[in-house]
């Protein structure tokens, strides 16, 4: 499927294509009436496919921003914002590759999934996450 879809044979082609259409499939699957999930963890997968060392970034993105703002859809979207900028320097490839452009199709689908969850953000009302150490018992509590 992958040298089927790419117009030069190429394996960066076909990836980029298969990567897009993972997401696409799992965000709008035709059995659940086009009514999938919001891609975050299968376009992650995806960026990991795509080039490895971009996942890697992304995933540590999104840990610093739940850490920091406790709102784990921040984390996710943050990750995903900045992806298109560090896949070209990161896979090593020119910024209208076929990864670089898959990569922003990426964003694109994810970020118009979570426009609820940009809602919530702007207006204050994102569930937030607990993401610290409960503090240690004491023996007065145990």
């Amino acid at each position: 499927m992958c040298t089927f879809f790419s117009m030069d044979g190429g394996i960066p082609t076909g990836m980029a294509v298969a990567a897009v259409c993972v997401v696409i499939g799992h965000c709008f699957p035709v059995w659940l009436g086009f009514r999938g999930g919001k891609g975050v963890a299968t376009g992650l997968g995806a960026l990991f496919a795509l080039c490895w060392p971009v996942g890697i970034a992304c995933c540590l993105v999104w840990l610093a921003v739940a850490k920091l703002s406790h709102i784990s859809s921040a984390g996710a979207l943050a990750a995903f914002a900045v992806a298109p900028f560090i896949m070209a320097p990161l896979s090593e490839q020119p910024v209208h590759s076929p990864l670089s452009i898959a990569t922003l199709i990426l964003t694109l689908i994810i970020l118009l999934r979570h426009t609820s969850n940009i809602r919530r953000l702007l207006t204050g009302r994102e569930s937030r996450i607990n993401i610290d150490p409960p503090p240690p018992q004491t023996k007065q509590e145990i």
